[in-house]
């Protein structure tokens, strides 16, 4: 996001044909409201020619002082969005070695076990750029009508998974990792003061139970 003219400017924008000094068109756009769209035309990547469409959301009148561009070498490597092999080359291998480490083992923890293909493209997507803090339709950040969508739909599963009526369950499918979720769970169900078991973490406990040692709660 850039601040151009008391206007943010969201989008993404790679390697675009336009030289330096040039700055936005004011053809099509009033500052009179608070929200205009802006079209940026003729964007090209390293492969192929596309076009991109910006959302220009004005939150006040726009400045008159113009905001140039940054230049663009001559090959156009400062726009282009290189994948990791390109990017680091390193990181990439260190990442390939251990993929291949996984594919030769048989791993016995449930939890490690290989993520199948689909979770790997969602849980890698767009949505991990996003601002989502809050409950659908209580967002603090704007913009997530579409992560509206997908958190409501995860929910309506967890309830179906269940066979958990929505008018009489309410679920919350937002916890990390396996603790803040048990601990969810066991402050839905308990009231205040009562007793939780746990077993020890020698016996197949977890640390998230209460692991005492001699000296000290862990």
């Amino acid at each position: 996001m850039q601040a151009c003219g008391g206007a943010a400017v969201m989008g993404s924008i790679q390697q675009p044909t336009w030289t330096k000094g040039t700055t936005f068109p004011n053809k099509g756009l009033s500052f009179g409201g608070y929200s205009h769209q802006l079209k940026l035309n003729y964007v090209k990547t390293r492969r192929s020619y596309s076009y991109i469409e910006g959302s220009l959301v004005a939150g006040r009148p726009s400045s008159s002082v113009s905001v140039p561009l940054p230049e663009i070498g001559g090959d156009g490597s400062s726009f282009i969005d290189n994948g990791l092999s390109e990017a680091d080359p390193e990181v990439r291998g260190i990442i390939e070695k251990e993929k291949e480490r996984q594919f030769k083992s048989l791993e016995l923890i449930a939890s490690e076990n290989f993520t199948y293909r689909a979770v790997m493209e969602a849980v890698g997507s767009c949505l991990t750029n996003k601002y989502s803090e809050g409950l659908p339709g209580k967002r603090y950040y704007g913009g997530n009508e579409h992560i509206d969508e997908l958190e409501t739909l995860c929910q309506k599963r967890a309830l179906d998974a269940f066979h958990l009526d929505g008018k009489k369950w309410g679920v919350n499918v937002q916890p990390l990792s396996g603790s803040p979720a048990n601990f969810e769970v066991y402050t839905a169900v308990l009231k205040p003061h009562d007793r939780l078991m746990g077993l020890d973490l020698s016996h197949g406990g977890h640390l998230s139970h209460g692991f005492m040692t001699p000296k000290r709660r862990m």
